[in-house]
């Protein structure tokens, strides 16, 4: 983001959807959506049209969905898993299932859909019952992960220059992309990317997997790194 703010024209990649969401607006978006549609559709008003529609998804009801079915304490899993609370699971699910089917009706464009997604990623990750990462869960609900799931909006770097975000082998992007400066930040020990994040690609995705084990880790073999091998 600090070479954008530069004027540098900007090229990005990640092999993880979630992140991939995330780049998609912090780098390939140069302004703030409008989300003119879908304000039209739902009857919202005022001039901030992203403070406004991220105030509706806020505002509504929580739903049982995946998220709370699979993630929650109070959801179908024995033992039960415990990466967010209750209120927070289905919360993530009503919005998620929602920007979904805005998606679905032709109300939001690319931009706007990512901005979506961007910032509901970053808000169950605030209020997720976690150390840190997901390749475990916290054994009892912590008091910050009770804390509500509220999405506010996602930081933008104001800018003229069009930028690139890809999500594929970082060596394929390397080889096509010419560039004057290079940062590479491959995986630096054998724990895997695509299970520290696994709950945060499924938010991402939304593609209902086939979660396993104790912490529902999500098929993942076409995100495995090599660089996590020695």
């Amino acid at each position: 983001m600090a070479f954008q703010a530069k004027g540098f024209r900007v090229v990005t990649n990640d092999l993880q959807y979630y992140a991939y969401c995330i780049n998609r607006v912090s780098i390939g978006v140069n302004r703030r959506p409008g989300f003119h549609r879908v304000r039209k559709a739902v009857g919202l008003r005022g001039l901030d049209g992203t403070r406004r529609t991220l105030d509706y998804l806020n505002a509504l009801a929580p739903r049982k969905g995946f998220i709370f079915s699979h993630y929650c304490p109070g959801g179908k899993t024995r033992p039960p898993r415990m990466y967010f609370s209750n209120e927070n699971g289905a919360r993530c699910d009503a919005i998620r299932q929602e920007i979904e089917r805005w998606r679905g009706a032709g109300l939001l464009r690319d931009g706007e859909y990512f901005y979506l997604i961007a910032s509901l990623i970053q808000a169950a990750d605030r209020v997720a019952n976690t150390a840190s990462v997901y390749a475990a869960y916290l054994k009892r609900i912590n008091p910050s992960a009770l804390r509500p799931l509220k999405m506010d909006p996602v930081d933008i770097v104001p800018s003229s220059s069009r930028h690139r975000v890809h999500c594929r082998d970082g060596l394929q992007v390397v080889a096509r992309v010419p560039c004057d400066i290079l940062y590479m930040d491959p995986p630096y020990n054998q724990r895997q990317y695509c299970t520290n994040y696994h709950v945060l690609e499924t938010i991402a995705a939304y593609d209902a997997p086939a979660p396993r084990g104790v912490t529902g880790l999500r098929p993942d073999g076409d995100q495995r790194s090599a660089w996590c091998s020695r």
